[in-house]
């Protein structure tokens, strides 16, 4: 079946800028592969990238809102890998009926300057001292006796994405050059990809 939202859903708008799920939202990517949100999450779109928001609409605007939501959640759980969830970012706008120029600017966007992760192992999740050691010791006299095992623990810590540490003015003058060339020829999203792995892209 073709990537589709399992329905329309239902929001609120709360204060500020968020948008709080007063219905499940799950949205079916082109492998079949559910993302769901559960009824009561909040999301503020800041996952994307604001500098965008001027050019292309803020988040929750028309066509961006549902596709939004889905990627604002899995950026802030992190359950999946980054580069899966800017991908479905932009499954969902198309499915929104986004126009593919305006949708590639967002996948741009999020994949050069959107949030990034990656998964870290850690053994000692489950160590501690041995109460019986008592203070005043030395750094070497700490033991790992009598601690419950479990299984190691994965940890989702933040990278940086490339455009991290552009200023407002080169962010700008990058996301108005991408749309133009964006506007101007088909290019796939594989390009798209290698492009904004670039701190200041070569766009011309």
């Amino acid at each position: 079946m073709p990537a589709r939202f399992s329905s329309n859903p239902v929001v609120r708008f709360l204060p500020g800028r968020n948008v709080e799920l007063a219905t499940p939202l799950t949205f079916y990517d082109p492998q079949e592969l559910a993302w769901d949100v559960p009824k009561g999450a909040i999301v503020d779109g800041a996952s994307i990238p604001r500098i965008f928001w001027s050019i292309m609409g803020g988040p929750f605007d028309a066509g961006y809102r549902d596709a939004s939501i889905i990627h604002d959640w899995y950026c802030d759980k992190r359950l999946r890998t980054w580069q899966a969830t800017h991908r479905v970012f932009y499954d969902a706008m198309i499915v929104s009926g986004v126009s593919p120029a305006k949708a590639k600017t967002m996948y741009f966007a999020v994949w050069w300057r959107g949030p990034r992760w990656e998964e870290r192992v850690t053994h000692n999740t489950n160590l501690g001292f041995d109460d019986r050691l008592g203070s005043g010791r030395s750094d070497g006299d700490f033991a790992a006796a009598d601690f419950s095992e479990g299984e190691p623990e994965v940890i989702q810590e933040s990278v940086p994405s490339p455009a991290e540490d552009l200023d407002d003015t080169a962010l700008k003058q990058t996301a108005e050059e991408f749309e133009a060339l964006v506007s101007q020829s088909d290019i796939s999203l594989e390009q798209i990809e290698q492009l904004a792995e670039e701190n200041t892209p070569s766009l011309r």
